[in-house]
């Protein structure tokens, strides 16, 4: 770089404008026109002045990027982009969303198009989308796209313009042969958890749910959300009080778009009902007649209830036995309110599509072993047979506890038992639970494998409360030629 000192002692103060400084030497009368370098008086000054003035440019583009940061070695891009869709228009077509893919890209960066800041959404650090404007393609003109990105606390400082990249602004088309613009509707990927009640709070993952929230909505079966946190790729929000209870629907809309799901199902979310009092969801269990079974811990405060479903197919019909958890309050001084909770519920929070029977449950009610026709209790379950399965109620348990439900009548890799299983019985403290099991595929060994084995006992191990080391698995006990209980 040249310093002011260097140019005071080359003669050069005050010519700061390369172009004002050769219009101005040509305008010398005299011999002074003369563009003669070997000639007498000024010229040969001037000579050297010129080469002086030459070098300083090459030291202003090599060594000093003060006035643009783009030039010289030394500084760094903080993004970058890869590539653009579309990369051209024809001039007088609608105005699109333009797709930016690269790096580097934070909340708060903002796509310039020849310079000027257009609308910008920030979808993650890899891509970036940019509203242009009709007016933007009314010419066909030159066109170069930058992402300007602010600091970020914490990084080294670099340049905060990316790479520029060439967007085509054809000629002039006819009325109607525009391409059709593209859109970018907000996707819905996945959610953090299946299910939970009012409250609860979940991630929501996907793309193009845009930077900012505007007038962008979350429902949970047509009932709006407030989120509390909102990106391009990740959206917190709790579920809302008045969702439906079961299965619901989640869906993200960005100005009026409707979002989209790449896998079936993986916007449902199953909205759990709050805790009753008057036992409503055991309505037929009120009578003793209706009541199949139950099963109470040691202390009679829990216990589960086999009872017809409270919402037959049809007026005057009894539906299909379910597996509820009866919280009777018994024995607790104070601060509990007896409730009722619906055991065996489809993963989508629908009804049970099979009769469920033999309830064993842990000594504080937190699990629930029962034996189910349905298929629908947990995904992938094929086999058409009666299964065991065991029922986390996240009764008693840590902060952050989801209710679920986990097949345990699977052989190795989760497949399918090729017979019924019955008769489950757990350990107090909810660790294991033993069952009976005309399958001959639960373990790999070879007296199980025989189809001559009518049936036999299995212990599963869910290694609850095992800090770790253990791996949840499933023993057979022992042979057993009798029918199972």
């Amino acid at each position: 770089m040249i310093s002011e000192e260097g140019l005071q002692a080359g003669g050069f103060r005050n010519v700061l404008n390369l172009h004002e400084f050769f219009r101005g030497q040509f305008a010398l009368s005299g011999l002074d026109q003369q563009v003669n370098f070997a000639a007498p008086r000024r010229w040969r000054s001037l000579h050297v002045a010129i080469f002086a003035a030459v070098w300083g440019c090459v030291g202003l583009l090599s060594g000093c990027n003060e006035f643009n940061p783009n030039l010289g070695a030394a500084a760094t891009q903080s993004s970058s982009i890869t590539y653009i869709t579309p990369s051209s228009r024809p001039a007088g077509c609608s105005g699109f969303t333009l797709d930016i893919m690269g790096s580097g890209f934070v909340n708060g960066a903002v796509v310039a198009w020849n310079g000027s800041a257009r609308t910008t959404d920030f979808e993650s650090a890899t891509e970036l989308l940019a509203t242009i404007n009709t007016s933007d393609l009314a010419t066909e003109t030159p066109v170069t796209i930058v992402v300007s990105t602010p600091p970020v606390v914490g990084v080294p400082k670099g340049n905060t313009l990316s790479n520029f990249v060439p967007f085509t602004i054809a000629p002039v088309v006819t009325s109607g042969s525009c391409p059709i613009p593209p859109s970018f509707p907000p996707t819905l990927i996945a959610l953090s958890q299946p299910s939970g009640d009012a409250g609860t709070s979940i991630e929501i993952a996907g793309n193009y749910f845009g930077g900012v929230q505007n007038d962008s909505t979350v429902t949970f079966g047509g009932v709006a959300a407030t989120p509390t946190a909102w990106s391009g790729t990740l959206i917190t929000v709790p579920v809302p009080t008045g969702a439906p209870v079961g299965s619901v629907m989640v869906v993200v809309t960005v100005s009026g778009v409707a979002s989209i799901t790449l896998d079936p199902g993986e916007n449902v979310f199953n909205v759990l009902p709050t805790p009753t009092t008057t036992g409503s969801s055991l309505s037929l269990a009120a009578t003793a007649d209706a009541v199949r079974s139950f099963s109470s811990t040691a202390a009679p405060r829990y216990r589960a209830v086999v009872a017809p479903s409270a919402d037959p197919a049809a007026a005057g019909e009894i539906g299909v036995d379910k597996v509820y958890l009866r919280d009777t309050c018994q024995g607790v001084a104070s601060g509990c309110t007896p409730a009722t909770i619906l055991i065996s519920v489809g993963f989508d929070g629908t009804e049970a599509n099979g009769a469920s029977r033999s309830p064993s449950i842990s000594t504080n009610g937190r699990f629930v072993a029962f034996a189910s026709d349905a298929n629908n209790l947990v995904r992938g379950d094929a086999n058409g047979l009666t299964d065991i399965f065991l029922r986390d109620t996240c009764i008693a348990a840590p902060a952050g506890c989801l209710p679920s439900t986990t097949r345990v009548s699977t052989g190795a890799g989760g497949v399918d038992a090729n017979g019924a299983s019955a008769s489950p019985s757990i350990s107090s403290d909810g660790r294991f639970v033993d069952f009976y099991s005309m399958a001959t595929d639960l373990v790999l060994d070879g007296a199980a494998n025989s189809p001559e084995v009518p049936a036999g006992a299995y212990l599963w191990d869910s290694c609850f409360g095992v800090a770790n080391g253990c791996k949840a698995s499933l023993t057979r006990l022992k042979v057993n030629s009798a029918s199972p209980r």
